[in-house]
């Protein structure tokens, strides 16, 4: 497999960061974390709506901070991160440090048919907000990608297998 021990798994909501991670973490024999729950659980709260409801986007994005940190020196380990993590330039640095970044690219109308339930989406709350951040972060993504994933229409082992292609293509 790729010299790499930590994959780092970007995109906006819907790109299928969590459900890619779930898939590719037992075929390389790493772990799985899943950065929103462990923001979750730094937060107290059930559910990343009532930190948004309690606190406000700027707190949820401070435990996101402290959270991207804390991962810096992690190893063996695909994170799927929150969609809003890139907005954070210092959060990149950290999941960043050796590791390999992945952007999970989908088209908008994708994102929408995926997500579904929206009451567990703060910033989908309003579709015409929830287009404008998606038009906003997609060259960020694209910036901080060291890999780009196309996501549209591919299964889950498909996407699965292309990744574990390109990571030992790049070994």
């Amino acid at each position: 497999m790729a010299q790499t021990s930590k994959i780092v798994l970007i995109g906006f909501m819907g790109s299928g960061k969590s459900t890619i991670a779930a898939s590719l973490a037992p075929k390389l024999g790493f772990d799985l974390c899943e950065m929103d729950t462990r923001i979750v659980e730094a937060s107290g709260l059930p559910s990343i709506p009532a930190i948004f409801q309690e606190h406000g986007e700027a707190y949820f994005r401070a435990l996101e901070s402290q959270v991207a940190k804390s991962l810096t020196n992690i190893r063996h380990v695909v994170i799927s991160t929150g969609g809003g993590v890139i907005t954070n330039s210092e959060n990149m640095g950290y999941l960043k440090h050796e590791g390999l970044v992945i952007y999970l690219k989908a088209t908008f109308a994708t994102v929408c048919e995926r997500i579904g339930d929206i009451s567990t989406r703060p910033l989908f709350q309003d579709s015409s907000r929830a287009l404008s951040l998606f038009t906003e972060r997609t060259p960020i993504y694209e910036s901080f990608a060291d890999v780009t994933i196309e996501t549209d229409g591919v299964s889950t082992d498909a996407l699965t297998r292309q990744i574990v292609s390109t990571l030992e293509n790049l070994r």
